[in-house]
């Protein structure tokens, strides 16, 4: 009675490390070098956001200052919000702009050797066998652009890798099916695109995914 069922068990449990097998064949195929670089030159756009955070700050205080009388329209309207965009710009701007460059401006991702690697400068943040990786693409695609006039009051949006995982023989694995966030990159437009394309070729992922 239990003979059939044990056969089939072994049928299923051979398919399923056969399949494995082929998808690992494959990955080692298509397997190969890649590195994304960050685009420093994007943590200037820093100094554009505070500015232009000055700026509505001071139209509004060169209204009030306006309807209060303390100052005429054309001072209220023009030299206040530029002196507030200088300010910021230079001071809390340039803050950011070397925040921006040190951190995630100075991030790659690189696919050799069998693992993707996430490392700021030479240090290493994160690894990850490509043999784990079922699915890969940022948590956000953006120009540059959002990062002048998104993020004023949250965090500046800055796109992260982010992996789903395959699931290993241990069913108890915590990581099973998880998906995990590299850590951000100052990357945008055709660059970040390209990224993806880039990496899911050489993991031999589709292409097409949204």
């Amino acid at each position: 009675m239990l003979a059939p069922h044990v056969g089939r068990l072994i049928d299923t449990r051979s398919h399923r490390l056969m399949r494995r097998a082929l998808r690992q064949i494959t990955r080692r195929r298509h397997n190969a070098d890649v590195t994304v670089h960050a685009d420093r030159r994007l943590a200037l756009l820093a100094i554009a956001k505070f500015a232009a955070i000055g700026a509505l700050l001071g139209l509004v205080l060169g209204v009030g200052f306006a309807v209060e009388g303390k100052a005429t329209m054309w001072v209220a309207i023009l030299l206040v919000p530029l002196g507030l965009a200088l300010v910021c710009g230079a001071t809390l701007g340039s803050v950011s702009a070397v925040s921006w460059s040190l951190l995630p401006g100075r991030m790659t991702y690189s696919l050799e050797d069998g693992l993707l690697t996430a490392r700021r400068g030479q240090w290493i943040r994160k690894q990850v066998p490509v043999e784990r990786i079922a699915d890969l693409d940022f948590d956000q695609q953006i120009e540059w652009t959002h990062l002048v006039f998104f993020g004023w009051v949250r965090a500046s949006p800055i796109p992260s890798l982010r992996l789903t995982l395959t699931a290993t023989a241990d069913k108890w694995d915590p990581s099973n099916s998880a998906s995990i966030g590299l850590p951000s990159i100052l990357i945008s437009g055709r660059r970040q695109r390209q990224a993806v394309l880039e990496l899911r070729g050489a993991l031999g992922l589709p292409i097409g995914h949204d």
